[in-house]
């Protein structure tokens, strides 16, 4: 997708999509994690989506949160945690961001400038996820083509190094 309004668009298929998939398998790979093993712990990790572990932190963090506020306990230390972690979320999106740009600086075929420029805006895109995945939930989601501005053919990416020949 070039545009943002796209990329909003195919990760809510995405995003629908695992929902979908966990919602038909995932019951059946819970209660096969004991009988068959690791593998069934994996995949479910792999279809799971992440906001699903993500809204059970939130609950349960909520629920610590209310019960110390009803305990009349000081709420600061928890804020000031909370706004840590995400703190620490995004720095680690952008370290995450900043080593995929610096190791593949040759191969993203934009100017000096956007790439760093991307590299700092990654956690943002990556935060962006939020409302796709809530929007995901709420929503009928139906696919839509992706307008593909640039046409490339399999010559040419071989010329610009991206693909290695065989000897």
């Amino acid at each position: 997708p070039t545009r943002f309004s796209q990329s909003f668009r195919q990760r809510m298929r995405w995003s629908k999509g695992y929902l979908q998939v966990t919602g038909k398998y995932g019951g059946r790979l819970i209660k096969n994690i004991f009988r068959r093993g690791f593998s069934c712990y994996d995949l479910l990790m792999g279809i799971m989506p992440a906001y699903i572990l993500t809204f059970v932190s939130v609950i349960f963090n909520t629920a610590a949160f209310l019960g110390m506020a009803a305990a009349g306990n000081d709420l600061v230390p928890m804020v000031l945690s909370a706004l840590g972690s995400f703190g620490n979320m995004c720095l680690t999106m952008f370290i995450v961001g900043m080593i995929t740009t610096i190791t593949e600086w040759k191969r993203i075929q934009c100017s000096n400038a956007k790439k760093i420029f991307y590299a700092f805006t990654f956690p943002f895109f990556m935060l962006t996820y939020v409302p796709v995945s809530f929007a995901a939930v709420f929503s009928k989601v139906q696919w839509s083509p992706i307008e593909h501005t640039v046409s490339v053919n399999a010559s040419q990416i071989k010329a610009r190094g991206r693909i290695k020949q065989k000897d």
